[in-house]
């Protein structure tokens, strides 16, 4: 049994000759002996006190009989305590009757039982024990069991060595004399409060009334509290409602701001369009101010003057010994002149007398209806020429007698139209009086001219006489 080390130091333990042989009892006692039941005194069966006096003069005998015998074969020693210290776990009831632990009587008579094993073991041949390797191995067994049951009873493990133990003894020697003046202290404090003086009925009394108040307030505010909280739960299911209608308000808000952004925005693109429109249409009135302003024929027909020529639209009709003017231009000028009075014609509605006018730009014509000689009741056409085609020179065009016939014919279309405004308005008088082919006294023919600026003044007086015309037709249609 060398197999053993202290369980504080670590060092090897040879075990007491005293637990090598442990009867059962005695393994019992060992591992029940510490094991006390720490509850209340209340909970401890009663012995009445004649019975306790005679077991308690039993034990003091017995104890007397055996206290200075060192069982030499036993595992412990019984030493000679008082009556207190024997039975630690005595206790008195409110009637001054003892109770005692279970405990305590098992310890008791396992002791006792223990005293006559020991006896008997005595008596064994010890060598035929330990001859047996089974018997050897119980007891192995059974210390270990021992040793295990102890180290879980207490606060240290077992075994320990004897300076182990020793040590072991003076701090619980210690731990006892702290736990011995806190009793001390205890016990005085306990004397201090017996002997105080009685309670005060009085305000005992009325400490009672006021818990009683104190009750009734209770139970008043335990009322008043479960009337509070069936409100609030009232109060609880109304805000889930509440709660609810406001998640519904707030899916309406949505749809709604969607339907208003959409609105908004179909709006603005509607007032854009409509800003759009409004700017189109103001242009549009304004252009149309602008187009009922304008003087379609003065835009169309400008007629003025460069210096002794007449111009219309910027070509001079005329030339003078100075500034010989091309015959092209010439017959653009005669081509535009043309043209103003075929407009005036279909503007003011009045029909010629022997005369088509046929505008061709710079070659444009003039047909003159008259009797046939040979059929009076027939007409024919004459085609007269209002350009002169060939050389630019102007010599060879006062050869051509065509553009005679041209111009006179220009003049006599000229005086037609003079007569048919006078009938419409009396106030209105051609500037040039023309008879034939003279114009002011100035012959229109450029074969039967006298000088170059004679005929010059007589195209500018054409010129003047139909721009009397077209401000007429400006300003009544």
């Amino acid at each position: 049994m060398s197999h053993y080390v202290c369980q504080r130091c670590k060092l090897p333990l040879v075990v007491d000759d005293s637990l090598q042989d442990l009867s059962t009892a005695q393994a019992k006692l060992l591992t029940d002996g510490g094991n006390h039941d720490a509850g209340a005194i209340g909970e401890l069966p009663v012995i009445p006190h004649d019975r306790l006096q005679l077991f308690n003069e039993a034990s003091v005998h017995h104890q007397f009989a055996e206290g200075s015998r060192v069982a030499e074969e036993g595992s412990f020693v019984i030493l000679n305590e008082n009556r207190d210290k024997s039975f630690p776990n005595l206790g008195a009831d409110e009637k001054g009757n003892t109770r005692i632990r279970p405990t305590d009587v098992s310890a008791v008579s396992n002791r006792i039982i223990d005293d006559q094993e020991s006896d008997d073991v005595e008596t064994t041949d010890f060598s035929q024990i330990t001859g047996s390797n089974d018997v050897i191995s119980e007891r192995v067994a059974t210390l270990d069991r021992v040793f295990n049951m102890l180290s879980s009873n207490h606060e240290i493990d077992f075994p320990v060595c004897s300076d182990c133990a020793n040590l072991l003894t003076e701090q619980l020697r210690v731990k006892y004399d702290i736990a011995a003046k806190e009793k001390d202290i205890y016990v005085q404090f306990l004397k201090k409060l017996t002997n105080q003086m009685g309670p005060n009925m009085a305000k005992a009394e009325a400490s009672l009334a006021e818990i009683e108040e104190l009750k009734k307030e209770q139970q008043a505010q335990i009322r008043q509290l479960e009337t509070l909280e069936r409100e609030k739960l009232q109060l609880e299911k109304e805000l889930g409602e509440a709660e609810a209608e406001m998640d519904h308000l707030r899916e309406q808000e949505f749809e709604f701001c969607k339907t208003k952004n959409k609105y908004e925005n179909d709006l603005g693109e509607f007032m854009e369009e409509r800003a759009k429109i409004k700017s189109q249409y103001e242009y549009s009135l304004n252009q149309l101010d602008a187009l009922r302003k304008a003087n379609v024929y003065n835009d169309a027909f400008t007629i003025s003057h460069d210096g002794v020529f007449g111009t219309i639209n910027g070509l001079r009709l005329g030339t003078v010994d100075n500034c010989k003017i091309s015959c092209h231009e010439i017959n653009a000028a005669l081509g535009q002149l043309v043209l103003l009075l075929a407009t005036v014609v279909s503007r003011l509605n009045i029909k010629l007398s022997g005369y088509i006018l046929r505008p061709m730009g710079s070659t444009s014509k003039i047909d003159k209806l008259e009797k046939d000689p040979k059929d009076p009741t027939k007409t024919k056409t004459v085609t007269l020429d209002c350009f002169s085609n060939g050389s630019s020179s102007f010599a060879t065009l006062f050869n051509q007698n065509k553009l005679d016939y041209g111009l006179v014919a220009i003049v006599d279309v000229v005086s037609q139209i003079g007569e048919r405004l006078r009938s419409l308005d009396d106030s209105i008088i051609l500037p040039y009086a023309m008879s034939k082919d003279k114009i002011a006294k100035c012959s229109i023919k450029p074969s039967a001219k006298t000088s170059n600026e004679e005929w010059t003044n007589a195209c500018r007086y054409l010129l003047t006489n139909a721009k009397w015309i077209l401000a007429y037709a400006s300003a009544h249609h």
